[in-house]
């Protein structure tokens, strides 16, 4: 007599699906009572949980560059934060961006600069493995927005080719397709900013002229053009009469 599939498939009396949900049922339950456990273990007597932010090089980066350009170092504050930068450079001489991962073009150049800036010497073994791992990337040309806006605030990138949109975009009218009412709050809060500063452009070509070296890569050199068909409006056309006319918004 042959057994049909579902008496095929059961096994002490249970069927094979039953047994799997079980079976992960079962590693759930325990991964759920560990996680439990080690929560429990780092309270503090309190009550209360602290836990480090852990975050990638670029923001001690940034600020060792911002306090140059305003002229606000602290030299104790500097000397940890080079330390900082420092001990999380890889075996490669680059920086990454996030736990694990390989080395980042903008990250690397940012801590590059901002040692140089800070004092570190160019000949410095690791500066040299840094450089090197900088331009092996693409070096400034493959660099970011926000990365070309920190170095044309110290005079070390034309500000012609920092991608940007003019602050009057703020004026056009919701019944423009593109409106700053339909950017998203994470948008309007990095493009507001970004618009201010690049509209009064503070540039602080002292600050980075010791650091001129600074930058791994070939630089600009022309003003950028816009190629265009005829009898096509592009819209970095379209910018330069929004400004001009800022009342038809």
């Amino acid at each position: 007599m042959s057994l049909t599939v579902n008496e095929g498939n059961r096994l002490n009396g249970q069927p094979a699906a039953s047994r799997e949900s079980s079976s992960h049922r079962k590693a759930l339950e325990t991964a759920l009572k560990r996680s439990q456990d080690y929560l429990l273990s780092v309270q503090k007597p309190e009550g209360f949980w602290v836990g480090e932010l852990l975050v990638d090089s670029t923001l001690a980066s940034d600020m060792i560059c911002f306090h140059h350009w305003d002229g606000s170092v602290d030299p104790e504050w500097q000397r940890k934060a080079v330390n900082h930068i420092l001990s999380m450079q890889l075996p490669d001489g680059g920086w990454n961006i996030y736990f694990g991962g390989p080395a980042e073009v903008n990250a690397t150049i940012k801590a590059y600069l901002a040692l140089k800036l800070a004092g570190v010497s160019v000949t410095d073994p690791r500066m040299l493995k840094a450089r090197e791992m900088a331009l092996s990337l693409g070096g400034v040309p493959r660099m970011n927005t926000f990365s070309k806006l920190y170095l044309a605030l110290l005079g070390l990138y034309p500000w012609d080719y920092v991608p940007t949109i003019p602050s009057e975009v703020m004026l056009i009218g919701k019944w423009f397709y593109v409106n700053f009412s339909e950017m998203s709050n994470w948008s309007r809060s990095m493009i507001v900013p970004l618009a201010i500063i690049n509209h009064f452009k503070p540039t602080r070509p002292q600050v980075g002229r010791h650091a001129r070296r600074a930058v791994p890569g070939r630089l600009p050199r022309t003003r950028p053009r816009v190629a265009s068909r005829p009898g096509t409006f592009h819209l970095a056309q379209f910018l330069p009469v929004a400004r001009q006319a800022p009342q038809v918004c």
